[in-house]
């Protein structure tokens, strides 16, 4: 038996704060459909392996939401992350408002940024007669979260020796979806127009390369291709993407705010959660 979707959205009717574990996930959501189907294991081995994780796996999707100020904040973020990861290895695409970075065309992993809340919105417009006043109130919650997404293939997680139920921890999804995460390569990129106090915190060195880069100047026109990329290195050291094209209108910085432990969305405590343990 092959089963698709989420289980957690399954269990509660939403997927927007679920659990870590995964096992108790994927034996709750099968009990529940085991009762709902009528289904039964053709033998007891086949039930106790259920309970203890002998379940395969073929995709596992691993969000973090991360809060900002307001949904166009969220929406300038992405617009900001899809320009950056144009420049890097992997095909970018959009539709709506999400970003799919996709290394060797998303065959073994993707990873997917979006706005949660017109995601969220969209499925409200398809039947309302199923809203309750939660998912409503979810609704609203939503409205400024942006979610990191790592999308997991079958060949990926055996590679990761993590295509089973049971392999997976208590802290197995946190080290995975860092461990992806940090393959975006967030950084700062370079905007608005020159600012003394941006150059006070640029080594001497570096300085004149700054204010040209800060009046839209194009490098590789002007130094050697080996001379570019030492600046480039020595840029990133500093948080700083200079392969992105400059921009007048002034960025965000990414590198600082995703850092950052306060962006962390924390699930409100009227949310209700499903019983995992439920024998």
């Amino acid at each position: 038996m092959c089963v698709s979707g989420s289980p957690y959205a399954f269990l509660a009717g939403q997927n927007v704060y679920t659990s870590s574990d995964l096992t108790k996930t994927c034996v709750a959501a099968l009990r529940k459909l085991k009762s709902k189907i009528g289904l039964r294991p053709i033998n007891e081995d086949v039930s106790r392996n259920w309970v203890f994780g002998e379940i395969d796996l073929y995709r596992v999707d691993i969000s973090v939401n991360f809060r900002f100020d307001s949904e166009e904040q969220v929406l300038r973020v992405l617009t900001q992350l899809r320009r950056q990861l144009a420049e890097t290895r992997g095909s970018v695409n959009k539709i709506g408002t999400t970003v799919y970075w996709s290394p060797q065309h998303g065959k073994r992993y993707q990873i997917l940024a979006y706005a949660k809340g017109p995601l969220m919105v969209l499925k409200d417009g398809k039947d309302k007669s199923v809203i309750s006043k939660e998912y409503e109130r979810l609704i609203d919650d939503c409205s400024d979260i942006l979610r990191i997404e790592v999308r997991l293939r079958r060949s990926e997680l055996v590679e990761l020796n993590l295509d089973k139920a049971w392999k997976w921890k208590k802290n197995t999804a946190q080290e995975v979806f860092m461990r992806y995460f940090k393959r975006l390569k967030i950084l700062n990129v370079l905007s608005g127009r020159l600012d003394e106090d941006e150059l006070d915190n640029v080594p001497n060195n570096l300085r004149p390369v700054s204010a040209l880069l800060k009046l839209g100047a194009d490098l590789d026109g002007i130094y050697k291709p080996r001379t570019v990329s030492n600046y480039r290195s020595q840029f990133k050291k500093l948080g700083i993407d200079i392969r992105t094209p400059w921009r007048e209108a002034k960025t965000i910085p990414l590198l600082k705010i995703m850092k950052s432990k306060c962006r962390l969305a924390k699930s409100p405590a009227w949310l209700k959660k499903p019983n995992l343990d439920k024998k």
